[in-house]
C-alpha cells in the first residue's frame, strides 16, 4: 500500500493589477500648474509651427514657384502671384 499523499500547498491569489493606494497624496501646486499648462503649450506650439510654415511659404514663394511650377496656380488663387 502507498503512503498518503501530502496535502496540497496553499493557493495564493495572483493579481494582474498593481495594488493602488486608496488615498493618494494630493499633487503639489507646481504639479497642478504643469498639468493645466501642458495642453496650452501644445496648442501654442502647433499654432507657432503653422505660422512658420505660412510665413515660409510666402517669404520663399519665388523659389518654391521656380522649383515646383504647379504651385504658381496655388499662389495665383491666393492672390500672391
Amino acid at each position: 500500500m502507498l503512503p498518503p499523499a501530502p496535502p496540497p500547498p496553499e493557493l495564493v491569489e495572483l493579481r494582474d493589477d498593481p495594488i493602488v493606494d486608496p488615498d493618494p497624496p494630493a499633487p503639489r501646486n507646481d504639479q497642478r500648474r504643469l498639468v493645466l499648462l501642458a495642453p496650452i503649450g501644445g496648442w501654442a506650439l502647433s499654432l507657432a509651427l503653422l505660422g512658420m510654415i505660412g510665413w515660409s511659404a510666402i517669404h520663399w514663394r519665388t523659389q518654391i514657384q521656380a522649383t515646383w511650377p504647379p504651385s504658381e496656380r496655388l499662389y495665383a488663387a491666393l492672390g500672391l502671384s
